[in-house]
């Protein structure tokens, strides 16, 4: 079996090097589908074997040298180097284990899940792929500089000063088309100021799930939205907080009534007809039981 030190520097190495190769696919592929899929695979794997490396740093001490990154349920010699290694699951439960911070698990949730469509059921094309990288390099990122930074330098060192500034730009690329789309928010009427920024935060497009949303007008009370990744138009609000009509009859409609206006409207803590702002540590259940049992005795 190879050494420790060997096992870590391959691992670490090998993180590297899907990050690397992820940024140059991504750099490359223009209009080539297959680069685009394998930027998105290489940088999860960089993601992926930079958490391992981690696990592998808290197990190193362990009778069981590669305890958290082994595939559960492994029946062999705990000595062996792991033929099969942890499951996304697995590789969250063993940090949770260990007390252990992920940062921004939600963001990794949604990446896996879209990686997996990708690359079973969605043309690439529908999906923006732009996007995605700059929320997995996010994720990259913070969690290297949470846990590895003190062990490797730098994280621009780390991965080489190139390609870090590739990952610049195309933050940059995306940052400016963002804020292009929430500009066009500045003129539309909302009800309260946290109504707009409900909206802003949470609105993506529920066909590619892009978050570039652009507003082109406001016909009477209805915001007419744009998405600027597939061109999806005739987007309202609800389209894009994925409140569809279908999720209305299929049960799935998540929003509840206002305790002020009574408009069955609120999204978010925020009601969307009159703009009231639910208070946090208020149980409106229980106000509206008593008031409704109340009114039974009147």
């Amino acid at each position: 079996m190879p050494k420790m030190k060997e096992v870590k520097e391959n691992l670490l190495n090998n993180a590297k090097s899907s990050i690397q190769l992820g940024i140059e696919d991504f750099d490359l592929a223009e209009n080539d589908k297959n680069r685009k899929i394998s930027s998105i695979r290489n940088s999860v794997a960089g993601l992926l074997l930079l958490y391992k490396y981690k696990l592998l740093l808290e197990s190193q001490f362990e009778e069981d040298k590669f305890k958290y990154i082994r595939k559960k349920n492994y029946n062999g010699n705990i000595q062996e180097l792991p033929r099969q290694t942890a499951t996304v699951k697995e590789i969250k439960d063993n940090f949770n284990s260990l007390d252990l911070n992920l940062p921004n698990i939600s963001f990794l949730d949604e990446i896996i899940d879209t990686r997996n469509q990708i690359e079973h059921f969605y043309q690439v094309n529908e999906v923006d792929i732009l996007q995605l990288l700059v929320k997995i390099y996010y994720l990259i990122e913070s969690f290297y500089d949470k846990y590895l930074v003190e062990l490797h330098g730098r994280f621009e060192e780390f991965i080489t000063i190139p390609v870090y500034q590739k990952i610049l730009n195309n933050k940059q690329i995306y940052t400016d088309k963002l804020e292009h789309c929430r500009n066009s928010f500045d003129n539309i009427i909302f009800p309260s100021d946290e109504v707009k920024e409900v909206l802003l935060d949470n609105q993506k497009c529920p066909s590619c799930k892009s978050n570039l949303i652009e507003c082109k007008g406001q016909d009477d009370e209805h915001i007419e939205l744009i998405c600027k990744y597939c061109l999806n138009d005739n987007l309202d609000v609800y389209d894009v907080l994925e409140l569809t009509h279908r999720d209305i009859l299929d049960g799935g409609d998540y929003r509840y009534s206002c305790p002020e206006c009574y408009d069955m409207n609120v999204i978010n803590g925020v009601c969307f007809s009159c703009g009231y702002e639910l208070e946090a540590d208020r149980d409106y259940e229980r106000e509206a039981y008593i008031e409704y049992l109340m009114s039974k005795n009147d």
